[in-house]
């Protein structure tokens, strides 16, 4: 049963910035996957030539990799921030602003799309679905990459630390495309829970 907000309409037309920030993250996949296309490019040139200590070469292809990282790094959480957007925006759109902002905004983004929709549309988020798994990645990601922890650097495991921080590197890369994945499967996602909600359906 749908919960009635006090003293506001249900509803209402509401801007939010769900769409920029879904652009910010398709446009950052771009330019990672021109940079990636490059390294490969450059890695290639230089094997072809069998030239495997060519520095200048093999420096650029690193810089390339370097970008590609940090567009990875844009994409996760500007698909996080649009996700979390257009979630806040149904839940405050159809339970009335006041109600949203006193009980539910508060809770993380993926609870957030498991509870909302069943207090709206009495629908159950398919958490054995793919979906669900790229969205608590995707913001367990985020979370990494917004709220960095400090650590004390011990000399004896600088290695083992350069290590740990290259494969979560690679974890990021590699997870990028199934960011903008997720965008686009929660349109089908968000059909099911609530049908009649011609917005959130929209597709990321």
């Amino acid at each position: 049963m749908k919960i009635m907000a006090e003293d506001e309409e249900i509803d209402p037309p509401m801007w939010d910035g769900t769409s920029a920030l879904s652009r910010i993250a398709r446009a950052h996949f771009a330019l990672f996957n021109q940079e990636l296309a490059e390294a490969k490019r450059l890695q290639e040139f230089v094997e072809s030539e069998g030239d495997t200590e060519d520095d200048d070469l093999t420096h650029q292809s690193w810089e390339c990799e370097t970008r590609a990282a940090d567009h990875a790094k844009v994409v996760i959480t500007f698909a996080a921030f649009a996700i979390e957007s257009h979630i806040n925006s149904y839940g405050a759109r159809r339970l009335g602003e006041r109600y949203f902002k006193n009980h539910l905004d508060k809770l993380d983004t993926v609870s957030k799309w498991i509870i909302i929709p069943r207090v709206v549309a009495g629908r159950r988020f398919p958490k054995d679905h793919n979906v669900f798994d790229l969205l608590t990645k995707l913001f367990s990601y985020r979370n990494e990459i917004v709220h960095p922890k400090s650590t004390k650097i011990d000399m004896a495991k600088l290695e083992k630390e350069a290590k740990n921080r290259f494969a979560m590197e690679k974890k990021f890369l590699e997870f990028v495309p199934k960011a903008i994945e997720l965008l686009s499967q929660l349109k089908k996602v968000a059909a099911e829970l609530d049908p009649k909600d011609q917005i959130l359906r929209h597709e990321l």
